[in-house]
């Protein structure tokens, strides 16, 4: 506990160990707004850096140990930002009217994938001038996205009108692991970059949250409700896994049938409104 510490956002947390696991990196609330906080695991010191944005959400540390990648909050806008810890600097990886949340780096720390509901918006000057997200916008359904941190481009990677959370590359970084409500429920997805091929490695019948891969690739943690509460499961070899065969929920089904919301009902690939090529387009 420390009076500079008021609270942390409850539901979302995000915590995020440092590569060597000495420390720790959360949002707290302090004073009016957020702070990006850091606490030394052992010694119990705390630094703050109050970085002037409304609020901050789901810290990730970069495997090199100099920056963390976060949600910041402007003006009502949420964007992913990058805080260099040497320099002490913020920069912004996107700076859109969209919501992007929940990012975590690649291995070699050149990428972040996170989720979003910019749909086939890559790029600002795609965005037309008399664009109103909250007017016929469909801003509940969120996909995956990666961007290349080097260059600023952005590529989709999901296109589906389910809720996609949690992404998380491979440590080989060869596929995306991310939790999705395909069938009525959240289970744990697996995306694989070579060949686009997308399926389901797990078959729960309450519900994944939250996911964490080991630096290894051989396990994988995720919280699930059981028994009214939520437990910590572990799961082995999760890259060697077959895929699974989700049954549909009965919820699922009635909302296929006829009660399907208008978003999920009007849904098609977007494939055809991105122009050619520009699958990956800078941002």
């Amino acid at each position: 506990r420390s009076e500079d510490l008021e609270e942390i956002h409850l539901l979302r947390p995000g915590m995020s160990f440092s590569p060597d696991s000495k420390k720790l990196a959360f949002a707290a609330k302090s004073g009016p707004t957020d702070a990006l906080s850091i606490v030394d695991i052992k010694s119990g010191d705390v630094q703050q850096f109050e970085l002037d944005l409304e609020g901050i959400y789901t810290t990730a540390w970069s495997p090199d140990g100099d920056q963390i990648a976060f949600v910041g909050v402007y003006h009502g806008q949420s964007d992913i930002y990058l805080f260099n810890l040497k320099s002490e600097t913020l920069s912004k990886v996107t700076d859109d009217i969209f919501s992007d949340d929940v990012p975590s780096w690649s291995a070699d720390g050149k990428k972040l994938v996170f989720i979003s509901d910019r749909r086939h918006y890559l790029d600002k000057s795609q965005i037309p001038a008399d664009f109103k997200i909250h007017r016929n916008y469909d801003y509940e359904t969120r996909d995956i996205y990666v961007a290349e941190l080097g260059t600023g481009a952005l590529e989709r990677i999901t296109d589906t009108p389910w809720e996609e959370e949690n992404p998380l590359f491979s440590p080989d970084g060869q596929s995306i692991a991310f939790i999705s409500d395909q069938n009525g429920i959240r289970n744990i997805f697996m995306y694989k970059l070579d060949t686009r091929e997308t399926y389901p490695i797990t078959d729960v019948i309450t519900g994944i949250m939250h996911m964490s891969w080991d630096r290894s690739a051989n396990k994988m943690a995720f919280s699930a409700l059981y028994q009214g509460g939520f437990d910590i499961y572990l799961m082995t070899n999760p890259l060697e896994r077959p895929a699974v065969e989700l049954r549909d929920t009965q919820y699922r089904l009635e909302m296929r049938e006829e009660l399907l919301p208008v978003y999920a009902r009007n849904w098609k690939p977007e494939a055809d409104e991105t122009p050619e090529g520009d699958d990956k387009l800078k941002g």
